[in-house]
């Protein structure tokens, strides 16, 4: 199989991205819809709530919105919740992708879709990094459209990496600074720039 990680700071469209990919045909691993999984598994829901306490509660399940409040204003914090997460969600990484390598043929595209892929250090369960970009305005503008205020877009933007520590691991760097329509026109030209490299 042929691995592509995909990653890139938030609201940037690496989700848009990996869907049309998958449209394509390729196979996706979603780093952060297993981080939402592992957040509703009672024992790392336990430590999460002893952690942050009884305020990131709705309706008996982990709110996400609240949690989210609450690390993305506080370095620390945020520090805390990858300690508690990252480990966990490597190990399911590292055995969906040993199972996948064992079972799909050598020409096969799979990506793994990791906003954290740098920091994770996932970088080298990749054949190839694709890094997503989009200005900062329009970064903002797609997360107040998620119902987060200005201030909460802005703490999210200032937890992530600097650009540049991304770019300098790229092998292609994908812009969406444009509608919908030119970014799928990326994506096929991506779609076939892959196939070919998956073949050598």
């Amino acid at each position: 199989m042929f691995v592509v990680g995909i990653t890139g700071a938030i609201a940037t469209g690496k989700s848009t991205l990996s869907r049309f990919l998958k449209e394509k045909g390729a196979i996706v691993i979603d780093a952060d819809k297993i981080a939402k999984e592992l957040l509703d598994t009672p024992a790392l829901g336990k430590k999460v709530l002893t952690a942050f306490g009884q305020g990131i509660m709705t309706d008996n399940t982990i709110d996400r919105k609240k949690l989210g409040s609450i690390v993305f204003s506080n370095t620390l914090k945020l520090d805390r919740l990858n300690k508690l997460l990252l480990p966990e969600i490597i190990k399911v990484i590292e055995e969906e992708l040993s199972l996948y390598s064992k079972t799909l043929p050598n020409n096969q595209i799979l990506v793994l879709d990791a906003p954290l892929l740098i920091e994770a250090n996932l970088l080298p369960k990749v054949d190839y990094v694709i890094v997503v970009t989009a200005s900062p305005e329009l970064q903002l503008e797609r997360l107040l459209s998620k119902n987060l205020t200005i201030k909460e877009s802005r703490e999210r933007m200032g937890a992530q990496i600097k650009e540049e520590a991304r770019l300098k691991h790229a092998d292609v760097v994908i812009k969406n600074d444009s509608d919908i329509g030119n970014f799928k026109q990326k994506t096929e030209k991506l779609w076939q720039d892959l196939q070919k490299k998956s073949r050598l």
